[in-house]
């Protein structure tokens, strides 16, 4: 790859997916947890959704440290970001398949586990990555190293 905006984009989606399938991962391993658990306090299920939120938000900006800020992006850090990313989807396709499979053989007659949880999880799914795009896309916009000028 000789194209330095190329790179850059391709790595810039990369980063993106990454910070999402990794908030996807925890999300789905709380859901199981609370299915374990039984937890029925709600404030401890957001404020769990939420740290999980941040964490992943963190993720974001050390890979856009580590990789985009730099201002010289090789070919090994694009492969790396691709490598990171496959492993990231077969990871979250082991734990839902776990996940539901699990799910399916045990008894739910004596929780009272409710829809509550599941959408706190969803609608925090919408809400932190519309922050962690927007990071991103500032970041990129304001950081004069990343982005070359082709005018």
């Amino acid at each position: 790859m000789k194209n330095k905006t190329i790179r850059i984009a391709l790595s810039s989606v990369l980063i993106y997916l990454i910070f999402k399938k990794s908030y996807n991962i925890l999300i789905g391993l709380l859901l199981w947890l609370n299915v374990e658990l039984r937890i029925e306090n709600e404030y401890v299920l957001i404020s769990l959704n939420i740290i999980i939120g941040i964490l992943s938000l963190l993720l974001l900006i050390f890979l856009y440290n580590r990789f985009l800020k730099k201002g010289k992006l090789k070919n090994k850090a694009v492969y790396t970001l691709i490598i990171i990313t496959v492993f990231l989807t077969i990871v979250f396709g082991g734990i839902n398949k776990l996940y539901w499979s699990y799910l399916a053989n045990i008894e739910m007659d004596e929780s009272r586990l409710s829809y509550f949880e599941f959408s706190w999880s969803k609608t925090l799914d919408i809400v932190f990555p519309i922050f962690g795009l927007i990071y991103f896309l500032w970041k990129l916009k304001t950081d004069k190293n990343t982005v070359p000028n082709i005018v």
